[in-house]
């Protein structure tokens, strides 16, 4: 107990007293001769696939380990001694039990009599253990000694050792690396007529080539390999590849083939252990789906493993959801669960179990109002979770343990207990490089400090958190299932949370430090709107070079929004001048109420006069503290937040005139998002709808559009029965327009498999346009999609507009924010082509002059008609 007192809290928690005895309990338990210890480390990208020497051999029948390549043990038992050979056994065992540092210990003890042929493998497997643990200058020379002891041996151990070196590679940041040595990896298993080896190794390519930004190529990669494995004769093997594959395109974001190769996967094996474990993958892909149900019956099939390791992740997988579905179902279970880990030997997969074990408790308390009960047997159980870890010496283990157990002091208010144990959390991840879990730490410890008012130290942890959040980038979105961000509830609140701690009173501050508050405020709302283009695709975005304002456009400016809790807080940058803040005191609810009420009455039911009462308020909100500064501005730049980004910037009204009468208006998430260039030419692909087809309603309107566009440009046209997959693929891929633009339905979404346009016989989606468009040759100037619509009831809708801007490769899109009346739609489009015409104009002039014409015009003055045009992207 002595050395427990200084976790004690300092002051009566929010629960009062009753929790204090917690901190002196589990720090007993805590306080434990610590072993001696190496860094260690998380592997970082836990989808590659060819690094685990045993992890995943209990996926494929036959005895047969993936990872080796042949038999297990095929080349190195000639050249073992019977004890060097047992060691090396108990080492995979170990290891395939989680007990990574004790399988080492095994490994390093059989080289004493190993010969050189055999140190090879032995050497190989210390690599991989080593990578697993962190311990990256271990791992380097394990491996730099297996090819040393290689030389120009059998071409088989050279790919393996090639695969292990790209893993290695991958885990310290280094893809491009990691790319060549598992192309060199390839042309050996293809040599072999290995085709395991060869499926496995262009899984890797893909995961380099993801990292590297070139989603296209590894897309591609992964649609060749899953034709090429119909093409096996090995049912086993081919069941195999296509789960992995199929996990591979979970964490990509293709839910729907996921599924389809995983169904396939379960027809073909005949193994109850594989079985079970694609059982497991498809849970999580309807998951991902939210479809709870086929979630949880496929969990409870997984469940059944005769594979001890499955059958727990399924359980607790399903767990986690029974918690919100069906909480006294998840009751009965909890002490079953907790009884079952406890008994089972010490790993790293049973401590990350009880870890998940202890979150979903925690929560589940939270709903049955059983949280003070529960809350010190949660806090025992993430104790010994500690204790493990500092046995197991898994360092990274101990830290998810302390942040668990420092969350839960958070949760009973004992803050400076909480925050103790979130430092130590950091210590322990931050040598090994685990920048998953610093990202939840740095958070906790910027939660916990705001909350001992240490609002400077707040900020720092917070700023910290979010510098390990870009740095993940695209890992976010295949981190390993066991930590797993979710991003509306662990990462989204990073970036809310920090900019409400820079603006706090922002306005009080020195002129010189206001400006750097501003300033990172201002940069944190940009990073929130790439980081939720990121959660969309499921991969990082490409960004340019971010540059100020003046070099985009000296004659515009730029108003970011952002939505923290009561009050709506705006940024105003403009060229050569200081950043300026507004902030509006208002509830969620006035906030909504406002938008719904100007949603509602820009319909053409309502008098165009109705819709400007509410306009009037959000432009007092939004633009009229700036009014001053805007005389010589010509365009006004909208980085809009939540609920702001359902309605359209340019129906704003100042009590006399709507906005778009005296700006042009353009919608963007971020300025480094788009490349600024100005519009070169107006080769052009057009194409549309004009029948009624797949339940939506017809567009009679579109041939006109499409005919008028033809009359003012050189135009490829496909309408109608014409307007096919296969057709517009050939179009776009054989062509180099500059404007691409389309008449037909569409829906914008915040899901990525909810945002498509409409053909004659099918969908397009984001991934078809991202395939089709040349990225590689000149960008796609300007994407025109008229008669789509933002996903009703969806206040992130626009992200599936911008979405498919950026990933159509296009420097900026016009765009409808609702399905506007199908004359004035071909009206607008031909004052756009007018105005495009024009080379003088700018991208935002354009519109903003066609909006004119309809506003001024006598059919289609009212609001409905113009103000649903949206631009979004590169307005020059």
């Amino acid at each position: 107990m002595k050395g427990a007192s200084k976790y004690a809290p300092k002051y009566a928690p929010k629960y009062g007293w009753k929790y204090a005895w917690i901190a002196l309990v589990t720090m007993c338990l805590l306080v434990v001769g610590p072993m001696p210890r190496q860094a260690i480390s998380a592997t970082a990208v836990p989808s590659v696939v060819s690094g685990n020497i045993v992890a995943e051999s209990r996926t494929v029948s036959a005895g047969r380990d993936p990872w080796l390549g042949r038999e297990t043990l095929a080349s190195e038992t000639d050249s073992l001694t019977t004890d060097s050979l047992a060691l090396v056994q108990q080492g995979k065992q170990q290891y395939q039990n989680g007990q990574i540092a004790i399988a080492i210990r095994a490994w390093q003890r059989s080289l004493l009599s190993a010969s050189d042929v055999a140190q090879v493998q032995i050497y190989r497997y210390l690599s991989i253990a080593y990578q697993d643990l962190g311990q990256w200058e271990a791992a380097e020379t394990a491996l730099s000694q297996a090819f040393q002891r290689q030389g120009n041996g059998d071409l088989l151990t050279r790919a393996q050792l090639l695969n292990t070196r790209g893993r290695l590679q991958l885990l310290q940041g280094q893809p491009a690396a990691a790319l060549n040595s598992w192309e060199r990896a390839e042309e050996l298993y293809q040599q072999l007529d290995d085709g395991q080896g060869l499926a496995l190794s262009q899984i890797n390519q893909a995961q380099a080539l993801r990292s590297l930004g070139h989603y296209r190529r590894a897309r591609l990669l992964l649609t060749q390999l899953a034709q090429q494995i119909d093409t096996l004769d090995h049912p086993a093997l081919k069941a195999a590849l296509k789960r992995s594959l199929g996990s591979t395109l979970i964490a990509v974001g293709d839910l729907d083939e996921a599924r389809q190769l995983l169904l396939e996967s379960l027809t073909l094996d005949e193994d109850a252990v594989a079985v079970a474990a694609t059982h497991y993958q498809l849970g999580r892909v309807y998951q991902a789906l939210e479809q709870t149900d086929d979630a949880l019956r496929h969990f409870d099939l997984a469940a059944h493993s005769p594979d001890v390791r499955t059958a727990l992740e399924s359980q607790l997988a399903e767990l986690r959801l029974q918690v919100t579905v069906a909480p006294a179902v998840a009751t009965r279970r909890v002490q079953g669960l907790r009884s079952h880990l406890l008994q089972l030997p010490p790993s790293r997969w049973t401590l990350y179990g009880q870890i998940n074990l202890a979150k979903s408790w925690a929560k589940l308390a939270h709903h049955a109002q059983a949280f003070e009960r529960d809350a010190p047997s949660i806090a025992r159980l993430l104790a010994h979770t500690v204790q493990q870890s500092t046995q197991l010496q898994d360092a990274r283990a101990e830290a998810l343990a302390l942040v668990s157990l420092g969350h839960l002091y958070e949760q009973t208010g004992q803050v400076a207990a909480g925050l103790s144990l979130t430092e130590q959390a950091i210590a322990k991840a931050r040598p090994v490089r685990a920048d998953d879990l610093l990202v939840k730490a740095q958070w906790q410890q910027g939660r916990l400090l705001t909350l001992l008012q240490r609002k400077g130290e707040a900020i720092t942890a917070y700023s910290t958190a979010v510098r390990y959040l870009q740095r993940l980038r695209q890992d976010l979105v295949a981190m390993n299932p066991d930590v797993q961000f979710s991003f509306r509830a662990e990462v989204e609140p990073i970036y809310r949370e920090l900019a409400q701690l820079l603006l706090e009173n922002v306005d009080a501050l020195p002129f010189e430090q206001q400006q750097r508050r501003l300033n990172q405020a201002r940069d944190t709302i940009e990073l929130l709107q790439l980081a939720e283009l990121q959660n969309f695709f499921r991969e990082a975005c490409r960004t340019y070079t971010t540059r100020s304002i003046e070099a985009i456009d000296p004659n515009a400016a730029v108003v970011y929004s952002i939505v923290l809790g009561q009050r709506l807080e705006v940024i105003f940058s403009r060229p050569g001048q200081p950043l300026q803040h507004h902030y509006a005191e208002l509830t969620t609810t006035e906030l909504t109420d406002t938008v719904n009420a100007l949603r509602q009455t820009l319909n053409p039911a309502f008098l165009a006069s109705e819709s400007q009462r509410p306009a009037q308020k959000i432009y007092r909100w939004l633009v009229q503290p700036f009014e001053r500064e805007l005389q010589s501005t010509d365009t006004l730049v909208f980085v809009l937040d939540d609920f702001l980004r359902d309605i359209p910037m340019a129906v704003l009204h100042d009590g006399q005139h709507y906005l778009i009468e005296n700006y042009a208006v353009v919608l963007t998430p971020g300025l480094q998002l788009f490349e600024s260039a100005p519009l070169q030419n107006l080769t052009t692909f057009t194409g549309g709808l004009t029948q009624a087809r797949q339940g939506f309603s017809a567009l009679p309107g579109v041939a006109d559009e499409i005919a008028q566009i033809r009359q003012k440009v050189s135009a490829t046209a496909l309408l109608d029965q014409q307007f096919t997959r296969d057709r517009i693929r050939t179009a776009l891929t054989q062509n180099n327009f500059s404007i691409v633009h389309l008449g037909t339905h569409g829906q914008f979404s915040s899901r990525l498999d909810q945002t498509f346009l409409l053909t004659w016989e099918s969908r397009l989606g984001i991934q078809d346009l991202r395939q089709w468009l040349p990225q590689y040759q000149a960008p796609l100037e300007l994407l025109i999609l008229s008669a789509c619509q933002t996903a009703k009831g969806d206040d992130r809708a626009t992200l599936g507009l911008a979405g498919l801007t950026l990933q159509a490769g296009a420097r900026s899109a016009i765009a409808t924010l609702w399905a506007v009346e199908d004359r004035s739609t071909a009206t607008m489009m031909t004052f756009i082509y007018d105005a495009l015409v024009d080379r003088t104009r700018s991208r935002a002039e354009v519109l903003r002059q066609a909006q004119l014409q309809l506003l001024h015009s006598k059919d289609f003055a009212h609001p409905y008609h113009w103000a649903g045009f949206a631009l979004v992207g590169n307005w020059m």
